[in-house]
């Protein structure tokens, strides 16, 4: 279930909640209830862009050590 970014438009509150694709946007504020929410998009799949196209970012991104200690990104998911 992909994880999704929300800006509640009533309290402003920013949220992140997991939602089945068919129910994306239908998300409800946690702090207010309001339902007037916009959605951002899912987390957890990062592309970069290189001369051979779009490709997954390989291992190692974000500068970390090689066994993966100090990774705060999701290229080690």
């Amino acid at each position: 279930m992909p994880l999704y970014d929300y800006r509640c438009e009533t309290c402003t509150a920013e949220f992140e909640a997991r939602r089945p694709v068919e129910e994306r946007d239908r998300a409800v504020c946690p702090k207010c209830g309001g339902m007037r929410v916009t959605r951002g998009m899912p987390l957890g799949v990062t592309y970069v862009k290189s001369a051979r196209g779009t490709d997954p970012i390989p291992e190692g991104c974000c500068g970390g050590a090689e066994d993966g200690a100090g990774c705060a990104c999701t290229c080690r998911a």
